[in-house]
């Protein structure tokens, strides 16, 4: 929080090379793309490897395959009446509700014996201001607190740079003007929520479905918040849509995000970097993509800057500082 209020983070965000800044929102797409597919179990994870999961015996993945289906349908149809065209506003969460449905009849989704949610307030009491702050100060814990900080920071800071790259609020420099208030926001959301004994409350990619409908102020936000309110008390309502109703609504955003590289000069040196962070973010979330593209880039404009006659500058002082921190997360 100290650090989004001195602006410490806006800082950060400044020495971050452009195209990074730029390519960005395509990590945070290739990451929720492969989220969703391995959440609805259209892929098969093991480990490090992948596979596609075309068992359509099973009746959770048609499901899945029928809701992307549909999704695509709902999202792509255009009617023309008198010479004008109109499309479905909503689509997603039409989508979202028809493969619910769907989901019934197949019996995917368990109707709940009641809407409400039992003690949702009251229950509260067990895990709010549980805190152990010595505890949390022992030195051995050091580096998993490190870990989770950076990771934290990183996470976030792509996300807000990819949301808004999606929804087109980056200036000429790849900055996002008013990502101050989005880091101050972040961070008391992180504390208020680690007081109140929940993982970690951040900035989330799934932001993006609310862009894709056409969010771009703070009502957005508040909107949403207020849903998430409701949900909490009405659980039993909300916990039987199932995964295949929501996956390929978040699949056809994340392929969207993509759109951001057509701002991306192409070039070797240039491309590399970004190319690299996107592929790291599949395998392995957006802030270990963003540490190794910093580090492919500095990497990458030294090696031009020292061996080769260019005019290019090679990465300053700063820009290798953050990329050194960013790394630290790795340490484990």
């Amino acid at each position: 929080m100290l650090l989004s209020l001195f602006k410490v983070r806006e800082k950060v965000v400044a020495v971050i090379p452009k195209v990074l800044k730029i390519g960005v929102g395509a990590s945070v797409g290739a990451f929720l793309i492969r989220l969703s597919l391995a959440n609805a179990g259209m892929i098969n994870v093991n480990g490090s490897s992948f596979s596609m999961n075309l068992d359509l015996s099973d009746p959770a993945i048609l499901l899945s395959w029928i809701g992307l289906v549909l999704t695509l349908i709902l999202y792509f149809l255009r009617i023309h009446i008198n010479g004008k065209t109109y499309h479905i506003r909503g689509a997603l969460l039409l989508s979202i509700i028809l493969t619910t449905i769907i989901g019934i009849f197949m019996g995917q989704v368990k109707m709940p014996t009641s809407i409400i949610t039992n003690n949702a307030v009251s229950s509260l009491k067990d895990i709010m201001f549980k805190l152990d702050i010595r505890g949390a100060l022992n030195p051995a814990l050091f580096t998993f607190m490190l870990m989770f900080f950076m990771s934290d920071f990183f996470s976030t800071l792509g996300t807000a740079l990819g949301v808004a790259g999606k929804a087109g609020m980056l200036d000429e420099k790849g900055d996002l003007p008013t990502i101050g208030k989005i880091f101050l926001v972040d961070s008391v959301a992180t504390v208020v929520g680690a007081v109140a004994g929940l993982t970690t409350v951040t900035t989330y990619v799934e932001s993006a479905s609310g862009v894709e409908a056409g969010g771009r102020t703070g009502m957005t936000a508040i909107v949403t918040a207020i849903c998430f309110f409701l949900s909490m008390l009405f659980a039993p309502l909300f916990l039987m849509v199932p995964t295949a109703a929501t996956a390929p609504a978040l699949i056809i955003i994340g392929i969207s995000m993509m759109q951001t590289l057509k701002d991306v000069d192409f070039k070797t040196v240039e491309w590399f970097p970004v190319g690299l962070m996107i592929i790291v973010s599949i395998f392995g979330g957006i802030a270990n993509g963003i540490a190794l593209g910093l580090v492919t880039y500095c990497l990458t404009h030294w090696a031009r800057y020292l061996f080769t006659p260019s005019k290019e500058k090679a990465p300053n002082l700063l820009t290798i500082i953050i990329t050194v921190l960013c790394c630290l997360q790795f340490i484990s």
